[in-house]
């Protein structure tokens, strides 16, 4: 089965990719192998574009696990992937980039206009703490909010991020819109 699932990759058959990551993962139906798994999910992520290949590149380079840590590569692979809050964090952290928290905010706000309800619950953070932009709990608020309206599961991410204001904005609104 892995020659077939070899020879769709080079077909460039994302499940084929998939497949191959998935078998060389703990439990797979293959060896455990995180070089392997680092292998396929960048040659399927290079040869296809496909988010999920991206995201599996980024990680490994952020966790060092089958492949040489790199948070600058890691960095440059969520951008790929369009990982809106790991961007965001690194730009904050400075880890393998210029420490820039503005930017990040900025970048956050940009997503948030265009609908990414992560993005939303992000800005509302910072707006909450003060990062990158002048605190705000009316913005908090306000970013909540439209993160709650534009999908529950941003309630998830607040109640990780242990926000003080946002927090309680965003617990407020989900009781008033989802709990009825």
């Amino acid at each position: 089965a892995t020659q077939i699932y070899i020879s769709r990759a080079d077909q460039a058959d994302l499940d084929a990719y998939i497949s191959l990551l998935r078998g060389y993962k703990p439990g797979g139906y293959l060896a455990y192998s995180p070089e392997k798994m680092f292998y396929w999910s960048k040659k399927g992520a290079d040869a296809l574009g496909d988010v999920f290949l991206t995201g599996c590149v980024a990680k490994h380079y952020a966790t060092g696990i089958g492949v040489t840590q790199s948070d600058q590569n890691a960095f440059e692979w969520y951008q790929k992937a369009g990982n809106v809050l790991a961007v965001a964090n690194y730009l904050v952290s400075g880890k393998g980039t210029d420490k820039n928290a503005k930017k990040a905010f900025e970048y956050c706000l940009d997503k948030a206009l265009c609908g990414h309800a992560y993005a939303m619950a992000k800005v509302s953070e910072f707006y909450a703490k003060g990062i990158g932009t002048q605190q705000n709990d009316d913005m908090a608020y306000y970013w909540a909010t439209r993160a709650v309206f534009s999908r529950g599961s941003a309630c998830k991410y607040f109640v990780e991020s242990n926000l003080d204001v946002a927090t309680q904005h965003l617990a407020d609104a989900y009781m008033v819109n989802y709990i009825k």
